[in-house]
């Protein structure tokens, strides 16, 4: 059975580590449920590639089926991510996973899907049957370019990091997730990512038969004098003048598909430190170094904090392309950030992903995020340009959190704000002498205070 989409082998491409399905057949009992679920889900039948006995543990120097390169020609890959899927040198991970990504980067739909909703998805979506490493994660991020939104097949309770089972009971397991549920959220999704693609491709075919209706459409008439249409277009030719004067704003400087604004983020939870203002402005700041990216200074950004605008609304009075948006959630010892790029237009999610670290690699945190912005937004950094990403200003985490207390009470603009503004600086000092942004911090409490 072929795809509902033309042009392509399948719908769905399941691939998986053989490993994981010998010990209870956890892959093949999956995929005959989700046949099920997606009977539910769809009118039409749905295809699915699923290779009971696939090749395994392969290297590049050893044969390959060369058939696997057509099937890899499916609508949606999904890749059964556990402790053993992460290996580069698996016959999934190079034969499945890299090929699918590369198929994506020239076929029409690109990686990503414009959902009926507006939101964007991943033609990617990966199942996930345990907990993962750090280093699978990052390799992960690094090649898909985002990092995964999983939907979770886990049993988790203490000491155990195994698939979930059809039979496993809901208040047992720690991550309180039900079987069934889980997969109908993977039929749900399936459904978006091929309802967004069919729709492209309606919008596409509507296209050309308008073009071609209007290229072949020649009503009899009689024909109009030379002199007329010459009072026609200059008339026109005035409208469209004065549209132009009225709508677009005389002087006012040409969007670009590379100007950004960095809206700030929402703080949940406890703050004290100040680091998620430190956090936007220091994303705002590597971005700024980059020549291809226009990005708008976070003073004239902060004024959309509490507002109640749209960010298309937000995106004109900043006359820019797209923003980003995003929350910060510090727990104890750790700090979260979610952050999506929206375009200014539409206001759908150019990319999203999430990033959380300890407190003491706040400066990781915030290098990853910048980068991943810029690589959403298709920019070639130069070898300084580079550098300059990584560049701190301190490497000492307490030093800085000091100096954005300082800040904080800068910010409020009083004697008394000053006096404990310049106390937090010289606190940074004492343990980093050469920190720069304090003496600047000082040096600014000296003129205004």
């Amino acid at each position: 059975m072929s795809s509902l989409i033309p042009g392509y082998e399948y719908d769905i491409f399941i691939s998986y580590r053989q490993k994981d399905n010998k010990y209870d057949g956890w892959v093949t009992e999956f995929v005959q449920n989700l046949k099920k679920e997606l009977e539910a889900t769809f009118k039409e039948d749905v295809s699915i590639y699923f290779d009971e006995n696939p090749h395994d543990g392969l290297l590049e120097t050893h044969s390959v089926d060369k058939s696997i390169s057509n099937k890899i020609r499916s609508v949606i890959f999904i890749p059964i991510l556990s402790q053993t899927y992460c290996d580069t040198k698996s016959f999934s991970w190079q034969s499945e996973l890299l090929p699918f990504i590369k198929m994506t980067e020239s076929d029409s739909f690109g990686s990503h899907v414009h959902l009926r909703n507006g939101n964007v998805a991943s033609r990617i979506l990966p199942v996930r049957i345990h907990d993962l490493d750090e280093e699978d994660i990052s390799l992960l991020e690094s090649s898909l370019n985002e990092r995964p939104r999983c939907v979770d097949f886990i049993f988790k309770s203490p000491g155990v990091n195994r698939p979930l089972k059809p039979d496993d009971l809901r208040l047992d397991n720690s991550n309180r997730t039900f079987y069934r549920d889980q997969v109908n959220k993977v039929a749900n999704s399936v459904k978006g990512i091929m309802d967004g693609v069919k729709n492209f491709k309606e919008e596409k075919i509507g296209d050309v038969k308008g073009n071609n209706k209007a290229a072949h459409h020649h009503p009899k008439s009689k024909p109009i004098h030379k002199s007329v249409w010459v009072v026609f277009g200059t008339i026109l030719l005035l409208l469209i003048g004065f549209a132009v004067f009225k709508y677009s704003g005389v002087g006012k400087p040409e969007v670009t598909d590379k100007s950004i604004a960095i809206l700030p983020f929402k703080v949940i939870g406890r703050n004290e430190d100040n680091l998620g203002a430190g956090i936007v402005d220091d994303i705002v700041n590597y971005l700024s170094k980059i020549k291809e990216i226009k990005v708008k200074s976070y003073q004239s950004s902060k004024r959309y904090a509490d507002t109640q605008k749209s960010l298309k609304e937000i995106g004109d009075e900043l006359n820019v392309a797209s923003m980003v948006t995003g929350t910060i959630r510090q727990v104890g010892n750790r700090i979260r950030v979610s952050a999506q790029l929206v375009d200014g237009e539409t206001e759908n999610i150019i990319w999203a992903g999430d990033y959380d670290r300890e407190i003491g690699q706040v400066f990781d945190l915030e290098t990853e995020v910048a980068t991943k912005i810029v690589s959403a937004l298709k920019t070639k950094l130069t070898l300084q340009e580079q550098k300059g990403l990584s560049k701190r200003y301190t490497e000492n985490v307490e030093a800085y959190k000091l100096y954005r207390k300082g800040r904080l009470f800068w910010d409020q603009r009083t004697k008394e704000s000053y006096d404990s503004a310049e106390a937090y600086y010289q606190r940074a000092i004492a343990l980093d002498a050469d920190y720069a942004l304090a003496y600047v911090g000082l040096a600014d409490c000296y003129t205004f205070n």
